[in-house]
């Protein structure tokens, strides 16, 4: 329950979340690890950089629940306080992890394996325990790709509960839902391409309508 490295980037030396609800909207309009590398004196090494607010804004909320450092802090007395904060984020992720893989099954049970549920759920069970999702739980830096999947499964589900409903209100969860995923990682793009074929695949619907 320790901080790993990617941890420090984005959460421990990232001065935008460590000033909590007051960093969000430098969060909002900056590259994710613009903070951290600027301390370390450093330019972004990636092209296009890396816009992925979301997983950041929800480090600078715990942040502002658990409180700033305090003045006059010590060396040892900040690593005992954030040693003590990332066991709390990890609890978090955990918890989303959870909540991911329960909508990952919703989204197989209600759109992938709509006639064979007990597939839905062993296919959900193998994606909970496969051990290449260790460190996206163990890193907490990697909730961006927790709440890519929950919200790429949830647009999904509301997406094709507004083919089948046609009620504005699934389109606008669907839209938004989307707009979450995007704001997670940048591959929620794919969902372009991804959402069309599902319509195809699972509702053998025209990909020319």
């Amino acid at each position: 329950h320790e901080a790993a490295f990617d941890d420090r980037m984005a959460i421990t030396g990232n001065e935008y979340v460590q000033q909590g609800a007051s960093g969000i909207g430098d969060i909002l309009t900056k590259d994710a690890y613009q903070s951290y590398l600027e301390q370390k004196g450093g330019g972004n090494q990636l092209a296009g950089g890396r816009y992925r607010p979301l997983s950041l804004v929800t480090f600078a909320i715990e942040q502002e629940l658990m409180g700033a450092a305090p003045e006059g802090e010590t060396a040892n007395d900040k690593e005992v306080r954030i040693a003590q904060q990332m066991h709390s984020r990890h609890v978090v992720n955990v918890l989303l992890y959870i909540l991911s893989v329960i909508v990952l099954l919703l989204f197989l049970r209600k759109v992938v394996f709509v006639q064979d549920p007990m597939i839905a759920f062993i296919t959900a069970l193998l994606f909970t325990i496969h051990p290449i999702h260790t460190e996206v739980v163990a890193n907490v830096k990697s909730r961006d790709e927790i709440l890519s999947v929950l919200f790429i499964s949830l647009t999904f589900i509301k997406a094709h509960s507004y083919a089948a409903s046609k009620k504005t209100k699934d389109l606008v969860l669907a839209l938004l839902c989307f707009f979450l995923a995007l704001l997670s990682k940048e591959y929620a793009v794919t969902l372009i391409v991804l959402l069309p074929l599902s319509f195809y695949l699972f509702r053998k619907e025209s990909l020319a309508a």
